[in-house]
């Protein structure tokens, strides 16, 4: 994860906060679980190619 705090790392669009935020929504970590939440920040993830998101969206089809 960047040095920056998750939110502000996810704003400026990191994949890996994206990817990292997907998985708190998935599992109820810190936020509310949210399947559809998860799903959407795992996507974020998925068009910067970032491939550990590729496979968590795998887990919702």
């Amino acid at each position: 994860m960047h040095k920056e705090n998750t939110p502000q790392a996810v704003q400026k669009g990191y994949a890996d906060a994206q990817n990292n935020l997907g998985y708190m929504y998935q599992n109820g970590k810190g936020v509310a679980q949210d399947d559809k939440q998860a799903v959407f920040w795992y996507r974020k993830a998925v068009e910067q190619g970032y491939k550990r998101a590729k496979e968590k969206l795998k887990q919702f089809q």
